[in-house]
C-alpha cells in the first residue's frame, strides 16, 4: 500500500531470516543459529526529514543443550546466564557508496518471548529426530535521517557451528545478520518483501529438494532471488577486546562496521557461493520464483544466503538476505507401494484369479499419512482401465494374463512409488467329496473325491486334512479316528496352473464300539467292597449314552457314568452289564458272568470295665471284653502306643487324658474290620486336712495346710476363721499353710479350735471344697 501523500507511514515485514540449524548427533553451535527481522514506520516527520521505525528482531538458538548436559549459550540478555548478560546490541550503518560509516547503536536489549521453533520435516520420508530451536524476540525503536544513502541495520554474534561440512575452517567464523534500506524505499513508502515458507530444518540425501524460497510482496513489486554469500564478524577469543572484531564474541557495533565483515569461503570445488550444496543435480535457486530445487548428494550440514532483491520500474528498493543452514542427512522413503499378491519379487506382484473374472485388489500401501492418491491401470486389450480407488475391484473379459501398474501419490516428488502388477485369470476348479463309515461298528472312514477342473488342466495333488493332527495326500483315502466327535474334515486340490479349492465338510464320527472293555477283570474283596469299574471302550465320550447294571439290584446315579464307582454293601458274587447306545443310536452291550466277589467280614466289637466314666489316674487298669463276630486274629492299639494281640487284653494307663483304642479284627478269609472307642483317663486331684497341728517350730507338724495332688490343683483357697467369725488366715497357695499367727506374721493367736474352709478347681474344671475344724495345741 503507497501512502506517499500522508504524514504516517507504516513499513512491515522488511524481513531477514538467518537460521542456523544443527542436526542431531553433531556438534552444536555455541550461541545464536539465526535470526530474522521484521520493521514498520511509526512516524514520518516531513518537516525535519526524519523516520521513526519500529524493529522486531527474531533470533535463533540451538536449544539441545538442555538436554545433552552440554553447556548452554542462551540468548543475550534472557537472564538464563551463558550470554551477554546486558543484552543484544543492534547497530545501524549509512554508506556513502564505497565505505559504510557508524550512525548510531541501541541501547542492550532483552528479549521479550522466548518460544520453541516447531519441525518442519520434508513430507513422506522418515527423517532423524527433530532438532531442538527456541526463538527469542527483542524490539526496539530507531529514528533515521532520510538521507540519499542506504541504511544497513545489523546483529553481530558469534558463532557458527564447527561442524558446518561446506565452508572453510567454520569455527572461525562469526554471523552478521542485516537488512539493507534503500532511500527510494524509505521516500516512497515502501513495504519489503516477506519469506513465506520457513526452511526446512532437515533435508535428505539423494532425494529430490523442492523448497519454496519465494517472498510476497504486498505492493506487487518485482522479486529477484539470487544465492548470496553468508557475511561474518566475531571470533571465539572471549579475552579479546570487543573492538578486535573478528576475534571477539561480541563485536562492538560502533568499532566493527560493514566494511570490515568477512565473506565466508566455501570449500571448492563441490561448494561454491552459487552452489553452497552441491547436488546431482545441482541445488539451485530460480531467479523468478524463488523455488530451491535439486538433489543433494553430500551428508553433512551447509551454510547458505539467499537474497531477495525488490526492484520497482527497474529501481532496486531493498535486500532481503536469508543466511540458513541445511542439514542434509541419510533418510528413508516413507511411502512404499505394496498389495497382497500371490508371489512378489521387489516391485513386481503376481495375482492369481482361479475362475473368477472379478479380482478385488487389496492395497497395503504405506504410510498411510504421507499417501494422498492412487492411479491404477490395467492394460485391457487395446484399452487401459484405470481406477483412482485404494481397492479397486476390477472385471476382466476372459482367461489370460494382464499387466497393471499402482502408483502411489502420482506426480509428487519423493512421495511417489509405484507397484507393477502381473494378473493372471486362469480357469477354476472345485473341491468335492464324499465319507462313509459303518455307525454301527467302529472302523475307519472312507473319503471319495469327485474334484472338477477344466477339460485343458488337470488336478496334481490332494491334501487331506482329518481335523484330529492326521492329513494325507492321496485320492481316496482311509482314516480311522481315536475318539469320536464332530470333525471339520477338509479336501484341498491344487491344478497344473496353481490354482486350488477348498472343501471344508462337517463329519460326526460316533460308531458303537467294536468291544467294551472295562477294568478290574475280575474283583475280589470284603463287603463293603467300593468297585471303580474303568471303561477303556473306544471309541466312546460322554456323548454316548451309558447303563450299567451291577447285580445287586441297586438304582443309583452312577450307573449312568462312563466310568462309575459302585460299594456292594452285602457279600456274595455280582454279574455285571453295561450298554452302549452311540449318538446315531447303535448299541453295544457285554455282560461279565460271575464278575464280583464280595466276602463277609468279622463285626468288630468290645466293651471297657470298668465303665468310661469310671477310669481316673488312680484306677488306670482297663480290661478289654472282646465282644466280636467271625474273626479269628485280632490286634489292638491302647492310644498311648501300647499294643497287643490277645483276644481280650488288659492295659494300664500312666498318664491322664482321651485314649483312642482301635480294635483290629480279621477272619479266615482275610476280611478285616475295625472298631474305635474312646478311653478317657481322669485325673484325680486330692487334698487332705489334718484336724489339729502344734507350731512349736520342732520341725514337726508345725503348719496347718493340705497335703496331696497339690500340682493338679487350680483356683485353690484356704480360709482360717477364729470362734467369732473373724478371718485370721488366708491364702491361695496350696502350699502355704497357717502358722499360728495371725496371717502368718501378726501375733502369736490362742490355743483352741479353729474353723477352716477350702476349695479348688480339679483338672477338668470340676469345683471341690474341703470344710473342718484346726485345732491349735502349743
Amino acid at each position: 500500500m503507497k501512502n506517499s501523500g500522508k504524514n504516517l507511514i507504516f513499513f512491515r515485514y522488511i524481513n531477514v531470516f538467518a537460521l542456523l540449524l544443527l542436526f542431531s548427533g553433531v556438534a552444536s553451535a555455541k550461541h545464536i543459529i539465526g535470526g530474522d527481522v521484521f520493521y514498520e514506520c511509526l512516524q514520518l516527520d516531513t518537516i525535519n526529514n526524519k523516520v521513526l521505525l519500529h524493529f522486531e528482531f527474531q533470533m535463533y538458538r540451538d536449544n539441545r543443550c538442555s538436554t545433552n548436559g552440554e553447556e548452554c549459550a542462551y540468548f543475550d540478555g534472557d537472564g538464563r546466564g551463558n550470554g551477554n548478560s546486558r543484552g543484544a546490541e543492534f547497530g545501524v550503518y549509512r554508506s556513502n557508496g564505497r565505505t559504510w560509516t557508524y550512525v548510531q547503536k541501541t541501547d542492550p536489549i532483552r528479549p521479550t518471548s522466548i518460544q520453541p521453533v516447531p519441525p518442519n520435516d520434508p513430507p513422506c520420508l522418515i527423517t532423524p529426530p527433530a532438532i531442538d530451536v527456541e526463538r527469542g524476540l527483542y524490539t526496539f525503536d530507531i529514528e533515521l535521517d532520510i538521507i540519499e544513502s542506504n541504511y544497513l541495520i545489523t546483529y553481530q554474534r558469534c558463532c557458527r557451528s564447527e561442524s558446518i561440512s561446506n565452508i572453510v575452517n567454520p569455527g572461525s567464523y562469526g554471523a552478521v545478520f542485516s537488512v539493507e534500506i534503500t532511500p527510494e524505499a524509505l521516500k516512497t513508502c515502501n513495504n519489503s518483501p516477506v519469506f513465506n515458507e520457513f526452511p526446512p530444518l532437515i533435508v535428505c540425501a539423494g532425494f529430490e529438494l523442492e523448497y519454496d524460497h519465494s517472498a510476497s510482496d504486498v505492493e506487487g513489486d518485482e522479486v529477484v532471488y539470487e544465492f548470496c554469500t553468508p557475511l561474518s564478524s566475531g571470533g571465539t577469543n572471549g579475552n579479546a577486546p570487543t573492538s578486535d572484531c573478528n576475534s571477539t564474541p561480541v563485536p562492538e557495533p560502533s568499532a566493527c562496521t560493514p566494511d570490515g565483515f568477512r565473506r565466508v569461503g566455501f570449500l571448492s570445488p563441490s561448494f561454491t557461493s552459487l552452489a553452497p550444496m552441491g547436488g546431482d543435480p545441482v541445488v539451485g535457486v530460480d531467479p523468478v520464483t524463488g523455488l530451491v530445487s535439486g538433489v543433494p548428494t553430500i551428508i553433512g550440514e551447509h551454510v547458505m544466503a539467499v537474497c531477495a532483491n525488490e526492484y520497482r520500474d527497474g529501481v532496486l528498493l531493498s535486500t532481503i538476505r536469508r543466511d540458513f543452514q541445511f542439514i542434509v542427512s541419510a533418510c528413508e522413503k516413507a511411502v512404499n507401494a505394496d498389495i497382497v499378491s500371490d508371489m512378489s519379487v521387489g516391485k513386481n506382484f503376481d495375482v492369481i484369479s482361479c475362475g473368477d473374472f472379478d479380482v478385488q485388489f487389496q492395497n497395503r500401501s504405506t504410510r498411510l499419512q504421507d499417501i494422498v492418491s492412487y492411479t491404477w491401470e490395467f492394460e485391457v486389450g487395446v484399452d487401459v482401465v484405470t481406477s483412482f480407488q485404494r481397492d479397486p475391484l476390477i472385471t476382466f473379459p476372459e482367461y489370460g494374463i494382464y499387466d497393471a501398474k499402482m502408483i502411489v501419490n502420482e506426480g509428487i516428488p519423493n512421495c511417489t512409488d509405484s507397484a507393477f502388477v502381473t494378473v493372471r485369470i486362469l480357469p477354476g476348479l472345485d473341491a468335492e467329496f464324499s465319507s462313509a463309515y459303518d455307525t454301527c461298528v467302529a472302523g475307519p472312514v472312507t473319503f471319495t473325491q469327485f474334484s472338477e477342473t477344466d477339460d485343458n488342466n488337470f488336478i496334481v495333488s490332494y491334501e487331506w486334512d482329518f481335523d484330529d493332527g492326521n492329513g494325507q495326500s492321496q485320492v481316496n483315502p482311509r482314516h480311522l479316528y481315536d475318539i469320536p466327535g464332530d470333525y471339520d474334515v477338509s479336501l484341498t486340490v491344487t491344478d497344473n496352473n496353481g490354482c486350488s479349492d477348498t472343501e471344508t465338510q462337517d463329519l460326526l464320527y460316533a460308531p458303537a464300539p467294536n468291544l467294551i472293555i472295562v477294568e478290574p477283570s475280575k474283583f475280589i474283596g470284603c463287603e463293603p467292597a467300593e468297585v471303580t469299574f474303568n471303561n477303556l471302550t473306544t471309541p466312546i465320550d460322554d456323548s454316548y449314552e451309558i447303563f450299567w447294571d451291577f447285580g445287586d439290584g441297586s438304582d443309583e446315579d452312577e450307573q449312568f457314568d462312563l466310568s462309575p464307582t459302585h460299594t456292594y454293601e452285602d457279600d456274595g458274587v455280582y454279574s455285571v452289564s453295561v450298554d452302549i447306545i452311540s449318538p446315531l443310536g447303535c448299541l453295544a452291550t457285554r455282560t461279565f458272568p460271575s464278575w464280583i466277589n464280595v466276602q463277609m467280614g468279622p463285626d468288630a466289637d468290645f466293651d471297657v470295665s470298668p465303665p468310661a466314666d469310671r477310669i481316673d489316674i488312680n484306677n488306670s487298669t482297663v480290661s478289654f471284653l472282646n465282644g466280636t463276630v467271625g474273626a479269628v486274629e485280632y490286634y489292638w492299639e491302647f492310644g498311648d502306643g501300647g499294643i497287643s494281640f490277645e483276644q481280650s487284653p488288659t492295659h494300664t494307663y500312666r498318664d491322664t487324658g482321651v485314649h483312642f483304642v482301635t480294635l483290629y479284627a480279621t477272619s479266615t478269609n482275610g476280611c478285616m474290620d475295625t472298631i474305635t472307642q474312646i478311653v478317657d483317663v481322669i485325673p484325680v486331684a486330692t487334698m487332705q486336712f489334718p484336724n489339729a497341728f502344734t507350731p512349736n517350730n520342732d520341725g514337726d507338724n508345725d503348719q496347718f495346710r493340705g497335703v496331696g495332688s497339690v500340682e493338679l490343683v487350680n483356683d485353690y483357697r484356704l480360709t482360717i476363721y477364729d470362734r467369732w467369725g473373724k478371718i485370721v488366715f488366708e491364702s491361695d497357695m496350696p502350699t502355704e499353710g497357717w502358722n499360728g499367727q495371725l496371717n502368718n506374721s501378726g501375733a502369736m493367736l490362742p490355743p483352741g479350735v479353729y474353723m477352716c474352709h477350702a476349695e479348688w478347681r480339679a483338672p477338668r474344671g470340676d469345683r471341690e471344697s474341703y470344710e473342718g475344724s484346726a485345732t491349735l495345741i502349743r
